[in-house]
């Protein structure tokens, strides 16, 4: 088992040099983002806080998807940010958190018996 921040260099070189490895992304980093996400879609902080403990919920048994169907849900609801949206952007911020956790789902499976 390898830990990854899901850095693009890092999975290059985990793939090149330690193929037979199974790399699973740093919970800590999923978390972040999924913070960051439950407190832009919601401005009550105990209500941010109900949803961020629901995605680390689903993050931890390996249900990525509907972290990723939540926030395409909120997404809808905030509209897509423009181009030139900054990276405050509530929009933006979920865009981001909804591509993370996309382009990481594979590798956010923790219930999985060879990594643990």
């Amino acid at each position: 088992m390898r830990r990854s921040d899901g850095s693009s260099e890092i999975e290059e070189l985990q793939a090149a040099w330690f193929s037979d490895y199974t790399s699973v992304l740093d919970i800590m980093h999923a978390l972040s983002y999924s913070l960051a996400a439950a407190r832009v879609i919601h401005s009550d902080r105990d209500k941010a806080w109900q949803c961020c403990q629901q995605y680390a919920t689903w993050i931890w048994r390996g249900e990525v998807d509907q972290v990723i169907a939540s926030l395409a849900e909120h997404q809808l609801q905030l509209g897509e940010p423009p181009a030139d949206a900054s990276e405050s952007d509530p929009r933006e911020i979920v865009r981001r958190t909804r591509v993370y956790s996309s382009n990481h789902r594979s590798r956010m499976n923790y219930q999985r018996r060879d990594i643990r």
